[in-house]
């Protein structure tokens, strides 16, 4: 499986990519409010090992740069007198622990409609019984009355590491759709490792994250500016219109692939691009100010 997973995360890289920061990606902010260790805007398995006092995600001054990192490690706790390992684990998504059966899953993610190329970032790592940590990213569409679509993903592991040390995970695309959502996993230990009670103590600290993509910079908790897309779908033409005017806007259109078509300024309220040329399809857009993502979507050429 291990094979399988790391040749499925074969490089998928692409020119002109940028950075662009990830919600709390260098883990300064934690929930004071919280009964148990909590890094703001992500989720861990903290809330259920709290019933056993032991916390697999923590925050640890032992940082990359700020005054804080993420430090996750695998521990054993007590279940009705069985053992469980479980292991320190952050994701933007929704956890699902069954603690009996030893088994979690995971669910969501953020709504990005974009096509994410890189994750990267510092790590420290310490194995135990010859262990790995694991990252695992994806962009998916999870659109309602649609079957759940799986649009890329990426898989790495992570080794022995001292010293802060920098990784990047590539993005591999299956089809080209456009996603709405995007999702990470860290974890202390392999999936293939979960059941094996040698892995007690592997440790991972994680800091100073971020995502590239071909667009510019995006920042997950700004609203976007209003924006009317219409026709949608849309035949001979398509119509951008906003509230008000701003310098040095921008429109991007994006094939499915993620590929620029065109760039275009958008000074006044509204414009107008014919789609004569345009194969049928979904198409992507981005609108931006300076190198400032302001709305995104997509919109079908019938």
């Amino acid at each position: 499986m291990k094979n399988l997973l790391l040749l499925m995360c074969l490089v998928w890289a692409a020119m002109h990519i940028s950075a662009q920061t990830l919600p709390n990606s260098d883990f300064e902010l934690w929930d004071d409010e919280a009964s148990y260790p909590s890094p703001e805007s992500w989720n861990t398995p903290n809330k259920y090992t709290l019933l056993a006092n032991i916390y697999v995600v923590e925050q640890s001054t032992d940082a990359y740069s700020g005054s804080y990192a993420a430090s996750l490690e695998t521990k054993l706790i007590d279940v009705l007198g069985t053992q469980v390992l479980v292991p320190g684990a952050i994701t933007f998504a929704d956890f699902a622990v069954d603690v009996m059966n030893q088994t979690f899953s995971y669910s969501g993610g953020y709504f990005m409609q974009q096509n994410v190329q890189q994750l990267t970032g510092m790590y420290k790592y310490q194995n135990e019984g010859n262990d790995s940590a694991t990252i695992l990213m994806y962009n998916f569409r999870n659109r309602e009355g649609e079957a759940y679509d799986t649009i890329g993903y990426g898989y790495t592991y992570l080794h022995d590491a001292e010293e802060w040390t920098p990784f990047e995970v590539n993005m591999k695309y299956i089809n080209g759709h456009v996603p709405d959502t995007f999702n990470v996993l860290f974890m202390s230990t392999t999936d293939e490792g979960l059941m094996d009670l040698t892995h007690v103590g592997s440790h991972l600290l994680i800091d100073s994250l971020a995502i590239h993509t071909n667009t510019g910079i995006l920042n997950l908790w700004e609203k976007p500016i209003a924006l009317h897309v219409f026709p949608n779908p849309a035949t001979t033409h398509i119509s951008f219109e906003a509230v008000e005017i701003a310098k040095g806007r921008q429109l991007i259109l994006s094939d499915p692939a993620g590929r620029v078509l065109l760039e275009k300024e958008f000074q006044n309220k509204i414009i107008n691009l014919p789609l004569s040329g345009f194969p049928q399809g979904v198409y992507a857009y981005t609108v931006t100010e300076g190198n400032r993502i302001v709305n995104s979507g997509s919109f079908i050429k019938k």
